[in-house]
């Protein structure tokens, strides 16, 4: 009996965690904007990536830039430097996508301020 309830609260517990860990997240323009500022500054601390590469993001714009981020942040990809996985190394064509994808945070943030 204790072995089946030991069971069941952990399937429980497991269920609840991969709910709660799979929802998005309410992430701000600016918060978005500084990430993207790091990464091209190459101050971007790992774990701040990771986050935000790994969770959803509530606001569909800004799930957008992290969908883009992706797309410049994977193996082989013609924004980064050829050998490398850093996020911070990226070539011209990455810091030139990062920048614009920055631009559109700083301009959702102007958005956000004038409501």
């Amino acid at each position: 009996m204790t072995a089946t309830i030991v069971v069941v609260a952990s399937i429980c517990g497991i269920a609840a965690f991969l709910f709660w860990n799979a929802r998005p997240v309410v992430w701000h323009p600016k918060a978005v904007a500084d990430i993207l500022e790091g990464l091209l500054n190459g101050e971007l601390e790992s774990g701040e990536w990771d986050y935000f590469i790994s969770v959803k993001i509530k606001n569909p714009k800004l799930e957008l830039v992290r969908n883009e981020m992706g797309k410049v942040w994977c193996k082989d990809s013609d924004y980064m430097e050829v050998g490398k996985i850093d996020p911070c190394c990226l070539n011209s064509k990455g810091r030139e996508k990062v920048t614009a994808l920055l631009k559109k945070c700083r301009e959702l943030e102007s958005e956000a301020d004038a409501t």
